[in-house]
């Protein structure tokens, strides 16, 4: 049995379970507190079954752990079912009901991490530590590698400006995840764009850390997706559209950016391979660019990489691959 940890409407993961189905490949899709520890032993007197006696339930079914062949973490992480109850808001030290619910709360968290122990003794995609990644780190390491990434520069809000000054063009962009919000049937996302110098706080007291790096002159984009050693690259070519030049999500106007099969240099692949083993990802999603120098550049990795539309347009069938990882291993 594969056990899937998913949103429940994430796209990749139905179309992964379609595959299992096709090969008759038995499946479960775990969201966010939907399992359960039922019992359990460890017995000390047979080394080989140490495991043999885990029970859990999930979606109101028992299952032993033996069963469990492999596990996607696609896009969610190990929870209890009775965990959330205890996690509601901030605990407060001087109440006894808040101090209880603490201490239940790591009791809850001691199973998981229990449960993601076992888990990890399987045949495993993705992690379940792994979040989302640190663009900072990412790029620190990625320049250690010999990878070549955008210049870069951070500072509270109040020293930024001055931090700004060497650089002519300097692009914008989110620290972490991009900021996304659909309501009363607008949807609000942030994008990559050039800095408005104008809108630089100076001279006031600040804790928000900026981030900005200098513009690389592309030829085109690379969304290259990740998956044990092996990398499925596509270019996006986004300059012939006045309105995704810096950012090819930000369509306007205008036929759709064509996006064609790419290959990356084997030795930039190898760097990307040790920046991911270094980053303990076995799988994600890459975003780079081809700058008017020829040069590549690393601008970041995700995790939770999304991979329709490289797959889609480049004619990667990575879906089937993922089904065939979890069914029958490499």
């Amino acid at each position: 049995m594969v056990l899937i940890f998913a949103a429940e409407n994430d796209y990749s993961a139905k179309k992964v379970m379609e595959w299992l189905r096709f090969f008759s490949i038995k499946f479960m899709c775990v969201h966010n507190g939907e399992i359960s520890i039922i019992k359990g032993s460890i017995n000390a007197s047979d080394k080989k079954k140490l495991n043999s006696n885990l029970s859990i339930c999930i979606n109101d079914k028992i299952i032993d752990i033996e069963e469990i062949t492999a596990i996607w973490y696609r896009s969610a992480q190990v929870r209890l079912t009775s965990s959330y109850k205890y996690r509601a808001g901030q605990f407060k030290q001087d109440s006894l009901d808040d101090m209880l619910a603490q201490y239940l709360d790591g009791h809850c968290r001691t199973q998981e991490d229990y449960l993601a122990f076992l888990f990890s003794r399987k045949r495993t995609l993705g992690s379940n530590a792994v979040g989302s990644a640190n663009k900072l780190a990412s790029l620190t390491i990625a320049n250690e590698l010999g990878i070549d990434v955008p210049k870069t520069i951070f500072a509270q809000e109040n020293q930024f400006e001055e931090m700004a000054k060497p650089y002519n063009g300097l692009i914008v962009k989110s620290i972490d995840i991009t900021f996304s919000h659909t309501g009363n049937g607008k949807q609000v996302m942030s994008y990559t764009d050039h800095l408005d110098r104008s809108l630089i706080r100076s001279g006031k007291s600040a804790t928000m850390l900026a981030f900005a790096q200098a513009e690389i002159k592309k030829r085109y984009e690379i969304r290259s997706f990740y998956i044990k050693g092996k990398f499925y690259s596509s270019a996006v070519l986004s300059q012939t559209n006045e309105f995704t030049k810096i950012d090819h999500r930000k369509y306007h106007a205008g036929p759709r950016n064509r996006t064609v099969t790419a290959k990356l240099p084997e030795d930039l692949e190898s760097r990307l391979h040790q920046l991911c083993t270094i980053l303990g990802y076995d799988t994600g999603s890459f975003d780079l660019i081809k700058g008017q120098d020829d040069k590549f550049y690393f601008l970041e990795i995700n995790p939770v990489g999304q991979y329709v539309n490289p797959a889609k347009h480049s004619n990667y069938n990575i879906n089937k691959i993922i089904a065939e990882y979890l069914a029958y291993g490499e």
